[in-house]
């Protein structure tokens, strides 16, 4: 399993960045081959408390590269419409399961 997690923080509060989570992030990665599953977790403590790690799963690297690939285009305007929703990723970790 190939694992991409994201931590985003937000600038404002409001219901657009659900709204693109569900409208178009989710059916967006959902589509490609090897997609496995897409969940959004709350950090409830620590540093980064009230942020939240979005959590991209595809059964291997190589599926999860040829997704990212295949979505370029959509991908950078989605960044767009993140921004204007006031979402900043703030680190991105890039994961292979070892057991």
């Amino acid at each position: 399993m190939f694992v991409r997690a994201s931590r985003v923080s937000f600038a404002k509060e409001d219901d657009a960045p659900i709204q693109l989570y569900n409208e178009k992030i989710k059916p967006m990665w959902s589509s490609q081959p090897g997609f496995h599953s897409i969940q959004r977790f709350e950090i409830v403590d620590g540093p980064h408390k009230g942020q939240e790690m979005n959590v991209l799963r595809f059964d291997s690297q190589d599926s999860y590269d040829k997704a990212t690939k295949a979505l370029a285009e959509q991908r950078e305007a989605l960044k767009k419409d993140l921004d204007a929703a006031g979402v900043k990723i703030e680190e991105t970790l890039l994961l292979n399961e070892v057991s």
